[in-house]
């Protein structure tokens, strides 16, 4: 899928776990309140247990304007690396942040989960000041 011109909020995780459910459901919330629209992305890490109908369900019943992403071991691996995000080997573990694109594909930062209002506040003032570039 073709994510040009759009924001980003990725986060790597995977299907069966619960700490992957609250993680995007904070994500959600996170979406709503910064200023401008962003496009949430879930991309699954466990490539063998994971499906394509399994991941539609899943991020449809979180909120229907995340887009899941499943791909082979070998690109979600070259994506985890790309990213910065936490991979060790074989060990699948969810991504304790997200990490935020602006529309031209720029990584313009990343959140922790269990943000507080101020790291929000601070999120918003990175992205008006993006807005200004």
């Amino acid at each position: 899928q073709d994510f040009r011109g759009r924001d980003l909020m990725v986060y790597f995780g995977f299907i069966g776990s619960e700490l992957s459910r609250a993680f995007l459901r904070e994500l959600v919330g996170v979406m709503d309140r910064l200023p401008r629209e962003m496009t949430g992305v879930f991309v699954t890490v466990d490539t063998e247990r994971d499906t394509v109908a399994g991941l539609r369900a899943f991020v449809s019943w979180i909120d229907p304007r995340l887009i899941g992403l499943i791909g082979s071991e070998a690109k979600v691996g070259k994506a985890l690396c790309s990213w910065g995000a936490p991979a060790a080997g074989t060990c699948i573990s969810p991504s304790p942040v997200s990490y935020l694109t602006s529309q031209d594909g720029r990584c313009i930062g990343h959140f922790d989960h269990g943000c507080t209002d101020d790291d929000l506040d601070a999120w918003v003032e990175v992205l008006t000041e993006d807005d200004e570039r």
